[in-house]
C-alpha cells in the first residue's frame, strides 16, 4: 500500500473519498443545463437548456493550483516564479482539452504571506506567456495578503479558465471501446504533481560537503544538472497544438486522459466507460531519468510512482486501431514526442500497469 506520499502529508486514499463526497453534496446546487458531474477534468454546461434561444457551444470550466512546487520555487535565489506562472495557465487549458474544449479566458488568484511585488510580477509574466501561446485573454484575477495564512515566504497560485466546445466536438470518452489504442503523449517532467514528496525526499537527502544553497542547487549525475534545472526550468506542457493537430487531421479522438495527481492509472480510469478495461505497457516509453531518481532517493515503490508522478506520459488520448498509425505519424510530423502504450478491452472498469 504507498505510504510515502501520505508521510509527506497527501493522503491520495482520502483525496480519492473527498471527491466522491464532493461530487454528493455538489448535486444539490445543479440546475438545468449541468452536463458534466464532479469527477471529470472540467465542468461543462448547456445554456440552451435554459435558453431555447441559445444555438452555441457548450461551456467548459476549470480551476487548479500550482501547489507544493511553488515551495521549491520559492527557496531559490532569486525565486523562480516565472514557470509557476505558466505551469497554471497550461494545467487549465489541459483539463478543459480532455473535452475538446477550446480555451477563451483566464482569470487568477495569488496569495502571499506578505506581498512581494517582484514575485507577482514574475507569476504574472509566466501567465501572460502561456496566455498569449494558446491565445487566451488574461480576464481578471485576485491578489491576497495573508499573513498568518501562510507561513512567511510562501505563496499560493490559483488558475480558473473557461472555454467551448460545440457540441459535435464533445470528447467525452462515451465512444470508448475495446480494441482501442492508447497514445501516451510525453511530459517534460513532474509538471505541477508530487512536489509535496520531491520536497521531503530532498530536504532531506545529505548534501555534498561545502554545499550550502537549497537542496534545488545540488548537482546529480544521474540527471546531469543541478536539480532546479529539471524540475523547474520548464512549465507544464500545454497539449494544445497536439490536440488540434491531430483534429485538423480527421482523426476521431475518443478520450483524453490528463496525467496529474493520481497517475496514469488513476487519471485514465476517469474517462473510462463501464465494461472497459485499459491495459498499459510500462515498458513502451522510457521513463525519464529525474523520476529514477525521485524512486532512488526516497526509496519508493513501481506503484507509488506511478500513483504520484506522470513517469514520463502527460496525456493520452484513445483512438481507434484504424486510426493509431495515422495518429502517430501526424503527431512525430509536427514534432510531438508520442508512444502507443495500451490498448481497451472489455471488462471490469479499470487500468492495469503492466
Amino acid at each position: 500500500m504507498p505510504n510515502k506520499y501520505k508521510r509527506a502529508g497527501v493522503d491520495l486514499d482520502k483525496v480519492a473519498s473527498l471527491v466522491g463526497d464532493i461530487g454528493s453534496i455538489s448535486l444539490s446546487t445543479h440546475m438545468p443545463g449541468v452536463v458534466s458531474a464532479v469527477g471529470g477534468f472540467c465542468s461543462l454546461f448547456d445554456p440552451g437548456v435554459t435558453d431555447p434561444d441559445y444555438s452555441g457551444p457548450l461551456i467548459a470550466q476549470s480551476t487548479d493550483g500550482v501547489g507544493t512546487k511553488l515551495r521549491a520555487a520559492g527557496i531559490m535565489s532569486p525565486p523562480h516564479f516565472w514557470t509557476s506562472g505558466a505551469d497554471i495557465v497550461n494545467h487549465c487549458i489541459n483539463d478543459i482539452l480532455t473535452s475538446g474544449a477550446t480555451p477563451a479566458t483566464f482569470l487568477d488568484y495569488i496569495a502571499q504571506d506578505k506581498l512581494r511585488p517582484d514575485d507577482v510580477v514574475d507569476i504574472l509574466r509566466g501567465m501572460t506567456d502561456a496566455c498569449k501561446a494558446a491565445s487566451i485573454s488574461l480576464v481578471g484575477g485576485e491578489t491576497a495578503q495573508m499573513k498568518g495564512t501562510y507561513k512567511r515566504g510562501e505563496s499560493d497560485v490559483v488558475g480558473f479558465i473557461t472555454g467551448f466546445v460545440s457540441r459535435d466536438d464533445l470528447i467525452d470518452g462515451r465512444g470508448i471501446r475495446p480494441g482501442a489504442c492508447l497514445i501516451g503523449l510525453a511530459s517534460n517532467g513532474l509538471h505541477t504533481n508530487g512536489f509535496s514528496l520531491v520536497n521531503k525526499i530532498f530536504s532531506n537527502v545529505e548534501r555534498p560537503p561545502g554545499h550550502k544553497l537549497p537542496w534545488p542547487y545540488i548537482y546529480y549525475k544521474e540527471v546531469g544538472a543541478q536539480l532546479y534545472s529539471v524540475l523547474l526550468t520548464h512549465p507544464h506542457m500545454s497539449y494544445l497544438g497536439p490536440i488540434n493537430t491531430l483534429r485538423e487531421m480527421g482523426i476521431a479522438i475518443k478520450g483524453i486522459a490528463h496525467i496529474t495527481g493520481g497517475g496514469i492509472p488513476g487519471n485514465t480510469l476517469r474517462i473510462l466507460p463501464d465494461g472497459i478495461c485499459a491495459r498499459v505497457d510500462k515498458s513502451a516509453w522510457d521513463v525519464p531519468p529525474i523520476f529514477r531518481l525521485i524512486q532512488k532517493e526516497g526509496k519508493v515503490s513501481d506503484e507509488e510512482m506511478f500513483r504520484i508522478f506522470n513517469m514520463g506520459i502527460g496525456m493520452i488520448i484513445v483512438v481507434t486501431q484504424r486510426q493509431k498509425k495515422a495518429a502517430l505519424r501526424y503527431l512525430g510530423q509536427a514534432g510531438f514526442e508520442a508512444y502507443e502504450i495500451g490498448r481497451t478491452e472489455k471488462g471490469e472498469k479499470g487500468v492495469i500497469l503492466e
